[in-house]
């Protein structure tokens, strides 16, 4: 279903905060020191989109390792999938669930070229995301801050209106699913620039390929 895994054997389990069971509470030094080496601009990022940075320290450190050259990092989220915690990394390019143990690593990406759609809820504490992608799903658990949840499903489906979706029908697609005409996707895309999850110069080359199709 075009998704890339890399898998390791070994990690002990993580709780819901994503430290190990028994682990002491984690002070704000600690979460400080969790982005001792992270590049400055992701360090800002983690700083205002993750509460609880410690439990995905190793991911962060790791992070930039991930990505490809010119790749932005838009949005993070620490999550669970396929029963595994890790952080949950929006790019300007996919979706992304990383996980790095001490002996245990997984990636697995979902361009948004793949994604037909997604649907998202929260709870008091966490939220919940199923990703649709062609002919399978993704579903991504305990995403914390559950703010998150919001802001990722919008940027994504803000990705899917401005035409970065599959060449097919989609396997199962959201009854609310938007309107992919014209009017919708600038519609969106302005409403995504004054929100602040694309820059004017993505919102200006988005504008230009939506108005030659017209």
């Amino acid at each position: 279903m075009g998704l890339k895994a890399k898998f390791t054997q070994g990690a002990a389990p993580r709780g819901d905060d994503g430290r190990p069971p028994g682990a002491e509470a984690v002070s704000a030094v600690d979460e400080a020191a969790a982005l001792d080496g992270v590049p400055e601009q992701l360090a800002e990022l983690a700083r205002r989109k993750l509460v609880h940075r410690f439990g995905v320290r190793r991911e962060l450190n790791a992070l930039p390792t991930v990505l490809a050259e010119g790749e932005e990092v838009v949005n993070l989220a620490a999550g669970a999938y396929d029963g595994r915690r890790g952080l949950l990394v929006v790019t300007d390019r996919r979706l992304v669930f990383f996980e790095k143990g001490m002996a245990r690593s997984r990636q697995e990406d979902f361009p948004y070229s793949k994604i037909s759609s997604i649907q998202t809820e929260t709870s008091m504490m966490q939220g919940r995301m199923i990703v649709f992608v062609t002919g399978n799903k993704a579903v991504m658990n305990q995403v914390m801050p559950k703010e998150r949840v919001g802001e990722i499903g919008e940027y994504v489906r803000g990705r899917i209106a401005a035409g970065d979706v599959p060449k097919g029908p989609s396997a199962e697609p959201e009854a609310s699913a938007p309107d992919a005409g014209p009017e919708d996707r600038l519609h969106r895309l302005r409403d995504m620039l004054a929100s602040g999850l694309i820059s004017p110069d993505e919102y200006e080359a988005k504008r230009q390929q939506i108005l030659e199709t017209l």
